[in-house]
């Protein structure tokens, strides 16, 4: 069977090793022959065979490891921007309750009962803005894959479970190893969090001209099957693939032209200011814009392997 390619938006990877991690188990699923996944991007290239796998398969597993996943760009875009916004709030807390409990650390402003408000403060901490850490770690650790949020989570649960036990049981605790360290444990949170915060912030910035890129490529082309047009995705083409433009449409993929003539304008690709003139078996790349005339294209490169799609991977 031929080679079936799935290409998909993955949410709530924190760091590189977030994306090795996808890579490295979708590649053990029978079937998979390729997956190409970018962290700076937060997209995925899975190639298949589609007698020994499905495509619901693979996003299933992503899921298991505690990502999201969308092959909607739109639906993608929503899922970034409400993980943003949960990201930031969830620093906010962290941020408030950690100057709270450094504050009570060096005043003792409730007396005998100092310890226990920070305990409670802590407990939000640990247990909602740092939530994430929990969930991903979990997952990374059943697919023995141990990154950052492992480290996190271990780290900040042996200051707030060692203190919660000198709180809870502190007479079995010799007197010299009776301290709290949940100021260690939310600051830890905290500071993590802020340069996640920062990371995404810059990375959303950053994507901004990727974004702008991507969106000279139409996301439908109309393909001549029996000689009927029928639309599919933009990014679902394959070499061989016959592909029908008009007057004033973008150019879906790379590909050569097999039928009529069209002045292209190419100037988001190459700057030049004219049109070009093209014609039969000439070569036409996927975003320029057929300015005046009908073309007939036969598709020679997969959508990640377009001039375009390589200067997106290069920025």
């Amino acid at each position: 069977m031929p080679q079936k390619s799935l290409h998909v938006n993955i949410s709530g990877m924190t760091c590189v090793n977030c994306s090795n991690a996808v890579e490295k188990v979708t590649k053990k699923i029978a079937g998979v022959d390729e997956a190409k996944v970018s962290f700076a991007s937060a997209e995925g290239e899975f190639f298949y065979d589609e007698e020994l796998v499905t495509p619901q398969e693979i996003i299933a597993k992503i899921k298991k490891l505690g990502y999201g996943v969308s092959e909607d760009v739109l639906k993608y875009e929503e899922e970034k921007a409400a993980h943003f916004k949960s990201l930031k709030n969830r620093l906010i807390i962290a941020g408030l309750i950690s100057i709270i409990v450094m504050i009570l650390h060096k005043t003792m402003l409730f007396g005998i009962w100092n310890n226990w408000v920070i305990f409670a403060l802590a407990t939000i901490v640990q247990f909602y803005a740092g939530a994430t850490f929990y969930t991903h770690a979990w997952a990374a650790l059943r697919n023995r894959n141990y990154d950052m949020n492992v480290l996190i989570a271990l780290g900040t649960s042996a200051a707030y479970f060692y203190s919660a036990g000198v709180m809870f049981l502190g007479q079995f605790f010799p007197e010299n190893l009776r301290f709290v360290y949940f100021d260690g444990a939310v600051m830890i949170i905290a500071f993590v969090l802020l340069g996640k915060y920062l990371e995404e912030r810059s990375k959303s910035k950053a994507t901004d001209a990727l974004k702008k890129l991507m969106d000279l490529s139409p996301k439908i082309a109309r393909v001549l099957q029996d000689n009927q047009e029928i639309e599919v995705l933009a990014n679902s083409l394959k070499p061989g693939d016959i592909v029908v433009i008009k007057s004033g449409e973008s150019i879906p993929g790379d590909g050569q032209i097999i039928q009529g003539e069209a002045e292209i304008n190419a100037a988001m690709l190459t700057g030049e200011s004219l049109p070009v003139f093209k014609k039969i078996d000439d070569l036409v790349n996927a975003g320029t814009i057929l300015e005046s005339g009908f073309l007939q294209v036969r598709i020679t490169k997969r959508s990640n392997e377009t001039m375009l799609s390589n200067i997106v991977s290069l920025l």
